[in-house]
């Protein structure tokens, strides 16, 4: 228990108003006792009772979408990566921008061109937003330019279990949804260095998307296993 949770008691003797009260709130005042409301006008205590935690019932409200983008809050999911959050923020917006720039094509893997336009894209957008970061990370945003046409069936799972979980949040009305953006990066899985643009070439095969990410040498290697 943590203070500001609620709870309510049963079978206690002595003080029996405790019995099947309201819910009431408790302050933690060590690892095995809490203190709840004045109790003076109570009978005194005997003996026994337990003690139920009662979830309280929450109304969650969300910015829209142009609102969020321009202050996001994020759910932290890696606690050495938090400067990158706003980044990608902006660098995904730069990426749906290029794309509908582009009759929805996404940029070429490691095509130097369609990444400078990309991080063009994503200062424009900054700016717009009033500089929700000081210096835009351009490495990190072309590394998202060159990546945009991955898709890696382990992230899918991860991605689409975190999905699948709101939107049972969502429906039961139980459980703290995400408050309000979560970004997962995982730039440390790339190359080390540039590979050069014919490693990224597609082939047309079901393995397309991890060739995008990974290039064909590494691709062969799996497929080799």
């Amino acid at each position: 228990l943590e203070s500001g949770d609620f709870v309510t008691f049963t079978e206690v003797q002595g003080m029996t108003e405790l019995n099947g009260c309201e819910p009431v709130q408790i302050n933690v005042t060590g690892p095995y006792t809490f203190t709840i409301n004045d109790t003076s006008g109570f009978g005194g205590y005997k003996t026994g009772g337990y003690v139920k935690q009662v979830k309280m019932p929450k109304t969650v409200a969300f910015k829209k979408m142009s609102e969020s983008k321009l202050a996001p809050e994020f759910m932290i999911s890696d606690f050495a990566k938090m400067d990158r959050q706003e980044q990608l923020v902006v660098g995904f917006e730069a990426v749906d921008a290029f794309a509908k720039a582009n009759g929805g094509a996404m940029p070429m893997p490691a095509n130097k061109e369609h990444a400078a336009q990309v991080v063009a894209l994503a200062k424009d957008i900054n700016t717009k937003a009033g500089n929700l970061v000081s210096e835009l990370d351009e490495k990190l945003i072309s590394l998202l330019a060159s990546n945009a046409r991955g898709d890696l069936s382990p992230m899918a799972a991860v991605l689409g279990g975190v999905v699948g979980q709101e939107v049972l949040k969502a429906c039961s009305g139980k459980f703290m949804p995400i408050m309000q953006w979560l970004v997962y990066d995982a730039t440390e899985c790339l190359p080390d260095g540039d590979l050069p643009a014919s490693e990224y070439e597609l082939t047309g095969s079901r393995y397309d998307g991890q060739i995008a990410v990974f290039g064909k040498t590494f691709q062969a290697q799996i497929e080799s296993l």
